[in-house]
Parts: C-alpha cells; sequence; structure tokens
C-alpha cells in the first residue's frame, strides 16, 4: 500500500470517465495531486492527476464482499465474448473477400491448418491440387483473425513476382518483393537498422535469401514474423554425413533462419520426399525439430498432424466422379536408321572408354563429364554434335584440369551427382559446360586418341541427315493437332541446344511458345500467354517446372527419354 496521501500504487486497477486501466507509474507530490500513468484497457496510454481516477476493487474483493453485477448483464457480456472468439477462431472470414473459386479440399486444408497448435504445416499435394490457394487462405484467414500482421513469403527467383500478382489479384493484399536493389537501397537509407522489420508483408527468393548477409539479417529480424512460407520447400536440402554429421546447404540455413524467428510456417512442395530418408527428416525438422529422434524415426503417424499429402487420383466431385482426368501415360517407339544406330553405339562405346580411364585417374569431374554425354545423346543429335565440338575443342585447347574448375562449380558438384533437379537451369548449364573441358587423362598421348576420337565422333554426327527421333515427334504432334485444332500439347527437354533445334528445324512453321531458364520474369509471361491463346505448342526446358499454371494442357511430352 502506498504511503503517499493519494492512496494508490503500481498496479491498481483503476477508473475514470470513459474508461478503466491499470497503474504503471505514479508520480508522487507532497501535495498529494499525484500524476497517474495508466494503461488502459484499449491498450491505450492516458497521464490524469489523482483526483479524477479511482481505484476500483479487484475481483478476489468483490466477491469476499458478495457484490456481484446483475446475472443478466454478465450472461449477455459472456456471450457476447464467445461470439466474438467464434466470428474470430471458427469461421474464414477471408473466403469472403477473396476473387476466386475455392474446392472443398483446399477448404479442408487450411481449415486442419488454421485449427492447430502452431500452424506449422508441410502442405505436399500433387503438382495441380492448389497448394498456393490452400497456404494463401490459411495466411489471409490468420490476418483476418488479426493473428498475422507480419508475413515473409520465400520462394525460387521466378515465382516471387506471380506470387506478389497472384495475392494482390486474388486476395487484394499487397506484399513488397525484397531483392538486391530493394534492400541496398533501404540500407542506403537506414544504414543503422535491419531493413527486413520496415516492411509487415515481403517476398524474396530463397538464392537471394541465403546470401551471407541477407541470412544474417533474418536471423536478427528484431520483429519475428507472424508467419512464414517456403515455396518447393524441397529445396532446403541437409544430408547426413557420417552417424551424427550433417551436411547443411546454404537454402537450408536459410529454412533455420526463418524457422527461428517464425511463429507459423508453411512448406509447400509437389513432391515433398525424392526417397532419401535422411533429406526429408532434416526438413521436416524445420517445422518441429523434436517430433522425430532421427530419419529412422519417421512414421506416418506421426506426421499426421505435421504435413498434408493427396493425390489426384484419390479426389472427387460430389457426386462421385474423379476429379480429374486419369493419366495415360504412353510409350512411343522410334525405330533408329543404321547411320543413327551406329553414332549411339559408338559415343556409348567412346563414354565407357573414356569414363574408366577417368575412374582409374580418379577424375571424378570427367567422370561426370562423360555421363552428361550419355544424357545428351538421348536428347537430340543436335545437343550431342554441339557438345562434341565444344569436347574437341576444349581437347585442341589442352583440356580443363579438375584444380582449374571454379569455386562456384566445385560447390554444386556434389548437388549435382546427387540432386540436380535441385540446381537453377544456369547453375547446371554452368557446371556441364565446365565438366564438358575436363581432360580424362594427363597423358598428351591419350589425349591425342580422345581428340582423333571425338573428332570423327563430330563428323560422323553431322553426317546424319534424318532425325528419326524429332520425325517421330512431329508426326505425333501433327496428328494431335489435325485431331483436334485447338488442343495444346508441352514438350520438355532438359537441354537449350535441343529446344532451339526443335523451334527451329522441326516445328520450324509453327507458331512455338518457348520457356527457357534466360527468360526475365515478363517475358515468361508472355510466353505463357501466348501458349494459352494462339500458340498449341511450348517447348520448355526446367525452367517451367516451377511457378507456370499448366493444367490447360492435357498433352506432355518428355522429349529426352531414351
Amino acid at each position: 500500500m502506498s504511503n503517499c496521501a493519494c492512496g494508490f500504487d503500481i498496479g491498481d486497477r483503476v477508473s475514470f470517465a470513459g474508461g478503466e486501466g491499470e497503474l504503471v507509474k505514479v508520480n508522487h507530490r507532497p501535495s498529494g495531486q499525484c500524476l497517474l500513468h495508466i494503461l488502459t484497457d484499449d491498450d491505450d496510454s492516458k497521464k490524469l492527476p489523482a483526483a479524477v481516477v479511482d481505484i476500483t476493487d479487484s475481483s478476489d474483493a468483490l466477491i469476499e464482499k458478495g457484490e456481484f453485477d446483475d446475472p443478466a448483464g454478465f450472461n449477455l457480456r459472456a456471450k457476447a465474448a464467445e461470439l466474438d472468439l467464434a466470428h474470430r477462431q471458427d469461421r474464414f472470414v477471408a473466403l469472403e473477400n477473396n476473387r476466386i473459386d475455392i474446392a472443398p479440399h483446399q477448404v479442408k486444408a487450411a481449415h486442419e491448418i488454421l485449427t492447430s497448435y502452431d500452424h506449422r504445416y508441410l502442405i505436399g499435394d500433387e503438382v495441380g491440387l492448389g497448394k498456393t490457394i490452400e497456404a494463401a487462405i490459411v495466411i489471409e484467414e490468420l490476418a483476418a483473425r488479426g493473428q498475422a500482421d507480419r508475413v515473409l513469403i520465400v520462394a525460387p527467383a521466378p515465382l516471387t513476382t506471380q506470387w506478389q500478382e497472384e495475392l494482390r489479384e486474388k486476395f487484394d493484399t499487397n506484399y513488397v518483393i525484397y531483392d538486391r536493389d530493394y534492400v541496398e537501397a533501404k540500407r542506403d537509407a537506414y544504414p543503422a537498422e535491419n531493413v527486413w522489420s520496415h516492411e509487415d508483408r515481403i517476398i524474396t527468393s530463397v538464392d537471394f535469401a541465403k546470401q551471407d548477409d541477407v541470412r544474417s539479417a533474418l536471423k536478427n529480424v528484431q520483429d519475428d514474423w507472424d508467419i512464414a512460407l517456403f515455396d518447393e520447400s524441397h529445396h532446403l536440402t541437409a544430408r547426413r554425413e557420417g552417424k551424427r554429421g550433417v551436411n547443411k546447404t546454404d537454402r537450408y540455413r536459410v529454412g533455420e533462419a526463418v524457422s527461428e524467428t517464425s511463429d507459423g510456417l508453411l512448406f509447400l512442395t509437389g513432391t515433398p520426399h525424392n526417397g532419401k530418408r535422411d533429406q526429408f527428416y532434416f526438413m521436416i525438422s524445420l517445422l518441429d525439430p523434436y517430433r522425430f529422434r532421427d530419419e529412422h524415426d519417421v512414421n506416418k503417424e506421426g506426421l499426421k498432424d505435421l504435413m498434408i499429402r493427396r493425390l489426384k487420383d484419390e479426389m472427387y466431385n460430389e457426386d462421385g466422379t474423379p476429379m480429374f482426368p486419369e493419366k495415360n501415360i504412353q510409350t512411343l517407339p522410334v525405330e533408329f536408321t543404321s547411320q543413327e544406330r551406329k553414332l549411339y553405339d559408338d559415343i556409348t562405346e567412346y563414354i565407357t572408354e573414356h569414363y574408366n580411364l577417368a575412374s582409374q585417374e580418379e577424375n571424378d569431374a570427367a567422370g561426370f563429364a562423360m555421363v552428361l554425354y550419355q544424357k545428351r545423346l538421348v536428347s537430340s543429335i543436335y545437343a550431342i554434335q554441339q557438345s562434341l565440338r565444344n569436347r574437341m575443342e576444349s581437347i585442341k585447347a589442352g583440356g580443363a584440369d579438375v584444380g582449374e574448375l571454379s569455386e562456384l562449380t566445385k560447390s554444386l558438384l556434389d548437388e549435382y551427382r546427387d540432386n540436380p533437379d535441385l540446381l537453377t537451369e544456369a547453375q547446371r548449364e554452368r557446371v556441364e559446360e565446365e565438366l564438358g573441358a575436363a581432360a580424362a587423362s594427363g597423358d598428351p598421348e591419350k589425349i591425342e586418341q580422345e581428340l582423333s576420337m571425338v573428332r570423327e565422333l563430330y563428323n560422323q554426327a553431322k553426317a546424319i541427315r534424318v532425325d528419326s527421333k524429332a520425325e517421330r515427334l512431329r508426326e505425333y504432334v501433327d496428328g494431335i493437332l489435325e485431331e483436334d485444332p485447338d488442343e495444346k500439347i508441352l514438350i520438355f527437354t532438359e537441354y537449350t541446344d535441343t529446344l532451339e533445334y526443335l523451334k527451329g528445324q522441326v516445328f520450324g512453321d509453327r507458331d512455338i511458345a518457348e520457356i527457357y531458364g534466360d527468360l526475365s520474369q515478363s517475358q515468361r509471361k508472355q510466353q505463357f500467354e501466348k501458349f494459352e491463346g494462339p500458340a498449341n505448342v511450348m517447348l520448355a526446358t526446367d525452367a517451367a517446372r516451377e511457378g507456370l499454371n499448366l493444367q490447360f494442357a492435357h498433352i506432355m511430352v518428355n522429349y529426352d527419354l531414351p
């Protein structure tokens, strides 16, 4: 109890004209006309003289005195509180203001996450089921309930603009894209501040975020994220080394930094498990580090409230009909000419001989190069022709030593060997370009023998005038479009060389849409709209794997499969 004549002390419950609150500070004065600092029940701050403030009894004191409010009034206040909580917690507020058609399975997924304890989930639905919509519903619903003021979305670079546009168009919410130019401009203006606290709704790319200065800023952000999201989360890769060691990629370290500074956390991937138990375990450990002891402890029961995984063939409409048409997978046989068969056999013999030579000399880089040539051979004659020409020029220049590989390529070799799909198209092309120049042997005589063999194979490839595989593709596409002129056909190839060949030599008379790694976001969008509109055929490299909604294309061809 205060010894001051005013009778007030810190912590007292008080009332004043217009409200109630708690005393947080008292400026006592000898006259008794003390100044009271009050934190109101509306989270406001007031400074009032003691003369206009009254101490209110605590709940315990009122109970002791037997003083209770009118029961009807109490019931009304309790009902109002109950309705307010129900409005904010038990219904989808955000769904009332969006501009999209939402499927029941998407609402179900969002509801499961929203009613979970901590909103940390892996959404692993098959491509085409709407993971983006499900995650956006969760984020916008939490925001509508006042539980998601700060949101961070981390995605592959080609998807950042798409996320920004979709959230603006479908949910009327605005996000700022943080890239190097924007962040540097912010840092120049506010050199002493962590600029990741300046905006509350941010989208950034995982490869920008993994840079040391950015990752450090994310790890030390002053205001935690209410919820964060990683699109294509299978890129967050860590591997087991030895019995207890862990090899973490820089992307995984971004996941660690954000996981530590966010309350809710959503992972989106259509391929949550690539068959490698350790990588899956480390990824889900970012969501819940205490769920499983190690990769051998991961089990279906333990994933129930951590992961949502549904496949298209499990989805049905209300009338019991399949929601998606059944996949019809065909293999189109190709009959090689004698020239093509001889080239294939001769290159396979060359690859086998020099792969073994590289192995004997413990030259991993050259061994990789031989595997690369095998892959390009089954892509197209033109692709292997370009590779042989480049190989010939490299050998003439003396061939690159393993030690001459750039630091970037060296850092990517393990990923290229184990999970090439996790590399960007530009990274993979950089690695393959340098590997293609690696010498299989340091023996000058063996180098000269290889040059002679490669020159002969190159001339052999140039002499081939019939490309049976390309002709079969053209025949297949023409047959489909003759039957249905409005059909859309998506043709994938791993190599830009093959894409350019198909565009110029095989479909030169057609208006073709194309997407490959060097296109800007605006160019990708133009090509997408072209395919959606007048073009019947799109040629695409792996750059189209992520971020393009091509559900309207019913036919997909993988050209590289032998």
